[in-house]
């Protein structure tokens, strides 16, 4: 609030004893910060209407005391590039899961009508609004471009997701176990490196799914696709992994596979069988079906798949997603180094994305050449 005060109108910190004018009225700068922050309080904290409280997207029992705006970088905001704040409440996000009621930007924008450096404060609330309120519609690289644009959080993002995965899970049977911890932790460290001016990635902040088949979070377990005998803790990250995350993207679960993936479909003894989102009379196919279901119910933009006789390619067709195996040599296959076949042949990982630029910038990033498979090639980068 003192920072939109100083920029507004023109005042050099600090801004205890400077006098403003306001809508023809004089009186001090600080009168106006409070003024702002007091009736944002109560405006959240008191107006918000009663079913935003019962959803969870402002919890009635946390009240919010102070609305800081803070661009990203520590710089004094800038009037004209609203979209690079960043709403905070005391040391966590501003609401529960950043869905900014438009009740609340109505209220705002007759408050303030005219104060031209509010409206824009408000538009720049509609516009994270508008971001959050269909981001399980978006593509992986359209949160990617948003996020690096600064519109809205990794953060946010995983928040965002994680409520997605509690509220539909257990319906499409899509995930057999998340990490929400780590995806935050690593969603509070990519944004100090955004902070940084770092270049991320395209995926910048996306939240990504993996298969619980074979070994692919070096720490996390796999179980070969729902067999108790066979649950392991991953040794390595997969070549989906590790692209993913060179992208800027970040883990959060693993999802449903058939035992020892050779089915067509998503069922097994010890997690039971995964619904197509469509339709949850039906399966999501496979093997990569809770991965499919996933990205299709729009619990995570982007998944892990893997490939040999159509575990990709099933699900996808199944689920209305892109999804192809790649060519022999384009993503290597490491799951025994120096063999001339891996202990499933010709099964190459990949991944069940929305769009076909998904899958194009994944392979950017996922075809690549490693000594340790000799039918490895190398393949430039393309646009």
């Amino acid at each position: 609030a003192e920072e939109y005060i100083c920029r507004n109108y023109q005042i050099i910190p600090p801004v205890k004893t400077a006098r403003i004018l306001v809508n023809s009225e004089e009186i001090t700068a600080t009168e106006r910060m409070h003024e702002i922050m007091e009736w944002l309080e109560e405006a959240y904290a008191g107006n918000a209407p009663l079913e935003h409280v019962q959803n969870g997207n402002l919890r009635g029992e946390q009240h919010v005391r102070v609305a800081q705006l803070m661009p990203r970088d520590g710089s004094m905001l800038d009037a004209d590039d609203p979209l690079r704040w960043n709403i905070w409440r005391d040391d966590s996000m501003f609401a529960q899961n950043m869905r900014f009621s438009w009740e609340l930007s109505a209220l705002l924008r007759d408050r303030y009508s005219a104060d031209p450096g509010f409206v824009q404060l408000v538009n720049a609330l509609e516009k994270r609004l508008d971001t959050m309120k269909n981001l399980e519609l978006l593509s992986a690289a359209e949160i990617g471009r948003e996020v690096n644009a600064g519109h809205i959080s990794p953060t946010e993002v995983v928040r965002f997701f994680e409520e997605r995965i509690e509220a539909h899970n257990k319906n499409l049977n899509a995930f057999v176990y998340t990490k929400f911890e780590y995806a935050e932790d690593a969603a509070k460290q990519l944004e100090e490196r955004l902070a940084r001016g770092e270049d991320v990635g395209p995926f910048a902040g996306v939240p990504f799914a993996l298969k619980d088949f074979l070994p692919s979070k070096k720490g996390w377990t796999h179980s070969h696709g729902g067999v108790k005998s066979l649950i392991r803790e991953d040794p390595v990250d997969s070549e989906f992994t590790k692209a993913m995350e060179a992208a800027g993207g970040i883990a959060i679960g693993k999802t449903n596979a058939p035992a020892y993936g050779f089915r067509g479909a998503t069922d097994n003894k010890l997690y039971g069988p995964t619904r197509n989102p469509f339709d949850t009379r039906y399966n999501s196919g496979g093997s990569s079906g809770g991965s499919a279901a996933a990205v299709a119910g729009g619990l995570v933009p982007i998944a892990e798949g893997g490939d040999a006789g159509g575990s990709i390619r099933i699900p996808a067709a199944w689920c209305n997603l892109f999804g192809f195996k790649a060519s022999v040599g384009t993503i290597p296959s490491v799951c025994r180094p120096d063999a001339w076949s891996a202990t499933h042949p010709y099964c190459f990982n990949g991944g069940l994305t929305k769009t076909v630029e998904d899958w194009a910038i994944l392979l950017n990033y996922m075809g690549r050449y490693d000594p340790r498979d000799p039918l490895s090639l190398n393949h430039p980068k393309r646009d």
